[in-house]
């Protein structure tokens, strides 16, 4: 289990909170990455729910997405444990003109002040692979969705990421990325149990793979995020680093590169 930069962010300098604002907006322009949130807001029918929250929101780029869409009516709450990316995603959606559409509230999604029962939907997005203890956040999901209400979990696979460049330490590199970007690589691989222990019962389970030849914003800004971070926190050689990212991006650029990482959305119900 690695202790990610997710985890820090309270102690975090500007220039950090400035690449995770960046990265996490950069997702959320990212078609790819769009279609994988739109299709598990389509399964759970998200237009037809009354009350949305959305624990570890970050910027809210999935809570001012549900408030924007045209068929939405009902009311979401987005909330994090850093004040720093809840100031970004209130500034966000006053620029976006979803501001009276969406709240948001700073929380630790491991033991928030959200009263029981009270949630047609409680989504953790990319949240559960950065907490130590992410039976926390999925038993608090299961504790505020009403009876009958659904709970998403989606995120990545991150010990199914890979980055090939050609580089001879790729392998080096890509396991301080995976240090820095995500607490437990294997979490979704663990979430049917956890699921279960927190009274949970599975409705569906939605996967994609990620891929990517040569050029691609979504692992280029990957990369970017997280070497320089890789390298500031000691995790990765300052030299090997700069090395490695002229080889990723003389490889994107020239067409050699290749990415992936597997994503899954499981969608359940409080037993």
């Amino acid at each position: 289990m690695a202790m990610d930069i997710w985890q820090q962010l309270q102690s975090a300098e500007s220039s950090t909170i400035d690449r995770i604002v960046e990265r996490l907006e950069m997702r959320g322009r990212d078609d790819t990455f769009v279609a994988l949130t739109d299709r598990y807001l389509d399964l759970v029918d998200i237009d037809s729910l009354g009350t949305v929250l959305e624990l570890g929101c970050g910027t809210g780029v999935i809570s001012r997405s549900i408030a924007a869409r045209p068929g939405y009516t009902g009311s979401v709450v987005g909330s994090d444990y850093s004040a720093q990316l809840v100031e970004a995603a209130q500034q966000f959606a006053r620029a976006e003109g979803v501001g009276d559409l969406v709240r948001f509230e700073v929380e630790d999604a491991q033991a928030t002040r959200q009263p029981s029962n009270a949630y047609d939907a409680v989504i953790l997005h990319t949240l559960v692979s950065h907490l130590p203890e992410p039976a926390l956040a999925v038993g608090e999901a299961a504790r505020v969705a009403k009876p009958g209400g659904v709970v998403v979990v989606f995120d990545g696979d991150y010990a199914s990421l890979t980055i090939r460049t050609g580089h001879p330490d790729d392998e080096t590199v890509l396991q301080a990325i995976r240090n820095v970007s995500s607490a437990n690589h294997h979490v979704m691989r663990s979430m049917p149990e956890i699921m279960k222990q927190q009274s949970l019962s599975i409705k569906d389970i939605d996967a994609s793979v990620l891929v990517a030849a040569g050029e691609s914003p979504f692992f280029g800004s990957l990369a970017r995020t997280y070497v320089p971070l890789a390298v500031k926190s000691g995790e990765l050689d300052e030299d090997l680093g700069h090395d490695w990212m002229d080889t990723f991006e003389a490889a994107a650029v020239g067409g050699t590169a290749f990415a992936s990482c597997n994503y899954l959305s499981y969608i359940a119900q409080p037993d």
